[in-house]
């Protein structure tokens, strides 16, 4: 489904609003398409990955280190404190 979204003017960079119609922004790391880049979209990447969860809406949104490929190197880079994993690893950076 797409939420379209109200433009007056071409805003690039800038938060939308208005009244002509778009489109929705592409935001690289946003997995789960919800408009918003945090840890619910690392999250969301790895169910997809990993248990079985349903795959991101935008494939290159939710590929957010931009190499192609989506891995768990997507979910890791949401999350430059550290990452805790399921089975208990801590990565930190």
């Amino acid at each position: 489904m797409v939420d379209w979204v109200l433009l007056d003017t071409p805003t690039p960079g800038a938060p939308n609003g208005g009244d002509s119609w778009s489109l929705p922004v592409f935001q690289r790391g946003d997995s789960n398409a919800d408009c918003s880049v945090d840890i619910t979209d690392g999250v969301y990447t790895l169910n997809a990955l990993f248990s079985g969860g349903r795959q991101p809406p935008c494939l290159d949104a939710a590929d957010t280190n931009d190499d192609g490929v989506l891995n768990v190197t997507d979910s890791v880079a949401l999350s430059p404190g550290g990452l805790k994993l399921a089975i208990g690893t801590v990565l930190i950076f």
